[in-house]
């Protein structure tokens, strides 16, 4: 075949399969340009997903009337001039690629004035080809309109995902955004509904809380590795195991491998919601490595490895802000203990005893006689006696019984015994809708979900209703949750493990999720029980259906018999 030059048809249709794949990558493109306008109010307006129309618009410096024809002609921008220019990138947008390769495949209608300007002006297009050019009255700032996209390339068309899903990745590309740019005003509507809308006072702290939530708590800090500066944010996710990261490099969005193996390998085991904005000088960084510029490469990227690292061991040495309530508060394990468990009190060490002047074991009566540590007997199920000898410096417990050595995880115990509560009341009581009052509202980061999964969620007994365009939880299963956010917990952790494993039953995954939950009440290992405390644990977890493991799979107990101990001290008859 002999060598030919495409048509310029052709040509802007491969050059905008490049930059635009999908309606999420024209939105991207467009506040990409109104933020290099210098806009602090910018509206997007979506139909069916953006499929059908895409509205951007800014408060930005504006196009001059006569410039307009430029915006759709490939190559041609107001921010680079030379190639020395390359080098020193400090705006968004440089290629002259955006506008021109999203009117090869769209139909699009543009107004603007530029600032200090007598007029304004209009442009529409048409895949490519200019249909209309004239001065039009118009407010200072820039309005983008791109209707039909992909409409004379349906060979990417067809690729589109359903309208759901495209909101989906262009409300997370806005709320990215806004937390980059907290001093801008971001609004996002689809179909006559609003998104959400951050309130552009500067407040990063404020933007984020408002995208994750008030909880589980959002902490930052800041670290510096030689020219790089790093902010870092991080949520937790509580029942998930991967991280969520978002990547900003001098104000640009980018997904970039090096960043995300440096996350993977430094946050792995602290998992949740990440945000990284870094900051070092223009020529340490090469942003023209492909059309959509959301790629980059670094000078020296052993910093931003350091850099990460750092940022998340500052993060992980911190004290955290959660409790955990002692299992012992209120009467809650009293239902598993049998009316005939002795419960007797305990009597106390007297002070200035010595601990270690005992040399002998008590003997085996029903009231012992406490002189060191404190011991108790009570019978198990099986009419055995189980006596508590103590707590060791790692926390674990130990009994014994009938000559044998008991050795208990207490958290590993206590999981089990709260899971299967939960279980039980699921299954005896289905949790019927507990109404909220007032509402909560639904964080931008769930309100989409929330809408694809509606039917499935509204089963499993949540309830949701709008109020002034905004999406609110109006009554949830009524769990043993506490807190004021419990319900939205409960909510995020539903749709993220459906999300996870989307090919089983909503029913299936919110139990065994809010189960797992119930988990997270259990005492840690180091917290330290009493005598009265450990036997209880010890009673309560003989009547569970599975005593020997916990939900996750590790031991409860480790057991001893008298042979073994006798074998290894070498008295075995």
């Amino acid at each position: 075949m002999a060598i030919l030059k495409l048509p310029r048809e052709v040509a802007l249709k491969i050059a905008a399969g490049e930059v635009v794949e999908r309606p999420v990558s024209v939105v991207k493109e467009a506040l990409e340009n109104s933020l290099d306008a210098h806009s602090s109010r910018i509206l997007v307006t979506l139909t069916e997903g953006g499929k059908s129309s895409i509205v951007v618009e800014d408060n930005g410096n504006g196009i001059l009337w006569q410039e307009m024809p430029l915006v759709i002609t490939r190559y041609a921008t107001s921010k680079i001039a030379t190639v020395n220019d390359l080098s020193n990138i400090k705006t968004l947008g440089y290629r002259g690629e955006a506008i021109a390769s999203i009117a090869a495949v769209s139909r699009i209608d543009l107004r603007s004035k530029a600032k200090g300007a007598a007029e304004g002006g209009l442009l529409k297009a048409e895949g490519g080809s200019i249909v209309c050019h004239e001065q039009l009255p118009w407010k200072e700032g820039t309005r983008l309109q791109v209707d039909d996209l992909f409409f004379n390339f349906p060979a990417r068309k067809k690729f589109l995902r359903s309208n759901l899903s495209e909101l989906r990745k262009i409300s997370a590309l806005m709320r990215d955004f806004g937390a980059a740019y907290p001093a801008v005003l971001f609004s996002l509507y689809h179909n006559g509904n609003k998104i959400f809308e951050t309130q552009g006072t500067g407040d990063r702290a404020a933007v984020l809380r408002s995208l994750w939530g008030a909880s589980p708590e959002t902490r930052s800090t800041t670290v510096s590795c030689g020219s790089i500066k790093l902010e870092c944010w991080w949520q937790s996710t509580p029942g998930r195991q991967k991280n969520i990261i978002t990547s900003f490099v001098n104000g640009r969005i980018v997904s970039d491998p090096l960043i995300r193996g440096a996350a993977s390998a430094a946050c792995k085991d602290f998992s949740g919601n990440w945000m990284f904005f870094f900051t070092l000088p223009p020529e340490l960084v090469d942003v023209n490595i492909h059309p959509a510029k959301a790629e980059v490469r670094f000078r020296y990227p052993a910093e931003i490895f350091e850099a990460v690292k750092a940022a998340s061991l500052d993060l992980q040495n911190r004290p955290t802000r959660l409790s955990f309530p002692s299992f012992w508060e209120g009467k809650e394990l009293k239902e598993f203990v049998a009316p005939h468990l002795h419960r007797q009190a305990l009597p106390q060490r007297e002070e200035g005893q010595d601990l270690f002047s005992r040399v002998s074991s008590p003997e085996l009566l029903e009231e012992v006689k406490i002189e060191s540590w404190g011991e108790k007997s009570v019978f198990s199920p099986d009419e055995s006696k189980i006596f508590f000898i103590a707590q060791m410096a790692a926390g674990y417990l130990l009994f014994e019984k009938n000559g044998q050595l008991i050795i208990m995880d207490p958290h590993a115990a206590h999981e089990r015994i709260e899971y299967e509560k939960v279980l039980s009341r699921m299954k005896s009581e289905q949790f019927p809708s507990q109404k909220l009052n007032p509402p909560l509202l639904i964080p931008p980061t769930l309100a989409s979900e929330v809408e694809e999964y509606g039917v499935e969620l509204e089963k499993a007994g949540f309830i949701f209703e709008i109020e002034e365009g905004q999406s609110m939880l109006s009554a949830s299963p009524a769990l043993p949750i506490e807190g004021r956010e419990g319900p939205l917990f409960l909510l995020r952790t539903a749709i993220l493990t459906w999300n996870e494993t989307g090919s089983r039953a909503m029913d299936d995954v919110i139990w065994e999720k809010w189960a797992t939950i119930a988990c997270k009440r259990a005492v840690k290992l180091t917290t330290h029980c009493n005598a009265a405390e450990a036997l209880h644990l010890y009673a309560a977890l003989q009547f569970c259906e599975n005593p020997s493991v916990c939900p996750h799979g590790r031991p409860t107990t480790l057991v001893l018999d008298k042979y073994e101990i006798e074998q290894f001290f070498g008295r075995e008859k």
